[in-house]
């Protein structure tokens, strides 16, 4: 016997109204995490970290819904005591399947563990991370700490993955790790000569200090005092008013006493421990450092 088509109607309309009501629902929900997360991250540009972590809390305690992922991922990201931040990115790895918030979490979880020193566990996390690409690009702390717990091969396997996508700065920092990978595993010659090469095609860019400075560990890795010292001294002069260029230039004066300590093995251990020049006027080694390196 065919349906009443009255009933068909009603039923239809029960169904679609029940629908509208669901999605104005979560619209509503999605609106005030939206709204608080929008608030927490003003109060945070304005120095207010603590009120932030606050209005957070309150948010998630005053809320009868199930809690949002995305404002409990926020308090994790502003919250200082690291027990807590696990314990929150675990509730969102319980509570979503969102791809972007679980790869947020994993890498926030991997950060805090790998401040830690539990950097197989922080592998882990940052692998996981991975699986989903974002802006931070957690393959290279999934690297880092790869080389962190001695595994090489497999540091240079992602970072050479990272190159080939030609990913930007990443993979400009990719191929400085890779450097940086090589001379821990035992290859600083090779490094060197990476290195050297990439500084020379980032002449002027931001990162070509960085890259000066892993071929500078590369060559000292290698037992090259000269071509190390020469290094530094390029850093500290391109590069002078930058952190590298600083330590560059303190770096170099260590450089000229040990260097000198070779001509003049009557040097004092305790000179070359504070980076001091020797007073000897006969050494062979330049001595034209930056005065901030004494």
């Amino acid at each position: 016997m065919p349906a009443d088509p009255r009933k068909r109607r009603r039923c239809t309309l029960t169904v679609a109204v029940c629908l509208t009501v669901t999605v104005l629902v979560f619209s509503a929900a999605r609106g005030d995490s939206a709204d608080a997360i929008a608030r927490s991250r003003a109060l945070e540009a304005d120095g207010r970290i603590d009120v932030a972590v606050e209005h957070l809390r309150a948010v998630l305690t005053n809320d009868s819904r199930d809690a949002d992922p995305a404002v409990i991922l926020e308090l994790a990201r502003l919250t200082r005591d690291a027990s807590e931040v696990l314990a929150l990115t675990d509730e969102v790895l319980e509570t979503t399947r969102d791809a972007e918030l679980r790869s947020r979490a994993h890498m926030m979880r991997g950060d805090y563990l790998y401040a830690a020193g539990r950097h197989e566990r922080a592998a882990i996390e940052y692998a996981a991370a991975s699986e989903r690409e974002l802006p931070e690009h957690p393959e290279l702390r999934h690297a880092a700490s790869l080389l962190a717990t001695g595994d090489v091969d497999g540091a240079i396997e992602i970072y050479d993955a990272l190159i080939a996508r030609d990913a930007g700065d990443a993979s400009l920092w990719a191929a400085i790790g890779r450097g940086r990978a090589l001379t821990i595993g035992g290859d600083p010659n090779e490094a060197g000569d990476e290195l050297e090469a990439l500084a020379r095609d980032l002449a002027g860019h931001p990162l070509g200090a960085h890259a000066m400075v892993a071929a500078a560990e590369a060559r000292e890795a290698a037992g090259e005092l000269l071509r190390t010292r020469d290094l530094l001294q390029r850093i500290a002069e391109e590069y002078p008013e930058s952190f590298e260029g600083v330590i560059a230039a303190r770096r170099v004066a260590v450089l000229d006493a040990r260097l000198q300590a070779l001509v003049d093995p009557t040097t004092s251990a305790d000179t070359l421990s504070r980076g001091e020049r020797p007073p000897s006027e006969g050494s062979p080694v330049s001595t034209n450092a930056s005065s901030e390196g004494g």
